[in-house]
């Protein structure tokens, strides 16, 4: 399996495909559990020469490494921590060589209303219940289709769409028919006339799920 394994000092790198909750910093308050997921991470690397491996885009906008990284023992430290609930997926195109096994690892999670996904701050968003106060937040959102257009479609208020330059990414967009249950992962957005709108990066903020 293609890897690449560096030693580098750990606070030069990004955990990639996942989001933990936010610690307080910059006069900003903290999320729920963003202490205990940073003291569930220290614990598992502190003191060990983790491993890292890399997928098609190795830095981000700020210099960091993009990794998934490992311990010795072979453990995947970003996956455990989806699987715990101590992180949620975060998808960065093209990088999704890991996605698919992360997103299962947060399912799971959900079912079990592991670590943060007991907290109302993250658990599963109902569409009807979107409003102003979830403008900025990255939500994971559960609704019925409404009305479709291309690349778009309503959620309850949500106005969802796929941007043109992520659309790549998808190759073409699922057929979704009114009354169709689906999940969206996104972050909350308003626009200049008040409208709320999220829109999906890749394939993987978009889940189908079952019919009731």
């Amino acid at each position: 399996m293609p890897s690449l394994s560096e030693r580098l000092r750990f606070s030069t790198a990004r955990l990639l495909g996942i989001n933990a909750p936010e610690v307080a910093h910059n006069d900003q308050p903290g999320q729920p559990l963003g202490k205990t997921a940073g003291l569930r991470l220290a614990k598992l690397i502190a003191g060990k020469a983790v491993q890292l491996r890399l997928d098609r885009d190795k830095m981000d906008a700020y210099g960091r490494t993009l990794a998934q990284v490992y311990l010795p023992d072979g453990t995947w430290v970003n996956e455990l921590l989806v699987r715990e609930g101590m992180a949620q997926v975060y998808t960065f195109a093209p990088n999704f060589r890991w996605t698919a096994s992360l997103v299962q690892a947060e399912k799971l999670a959900r079912s079990k209303e592991l670590g943060i996904w007991h907290d109302e701050r993250f658990r599963v968003l109902a569409a009807q219940a979107v409003s102003n106060r979830h403008v900025g937040q990255f939500r994971v959102i559960e609704g019925r289709v409404g009305r479709t257009g291309s690349w778009k479609f309503r959620l309850g208020r949500l106005h969802v769409s796929v941007p043109r330059k992520y659309r790549q990414w998808f190759g073409k967009m699922p057929k979704l028919t009114s009354g169709r249950s689906v999940i969206v992962h996104g972050t909350v957005r308003t626009s200049g006339q008040g409208t709320l709108f999220l829109a999906l990066h890749s394939p993987y903020d978009l889940e189908l799920t079952a019919q009731r």
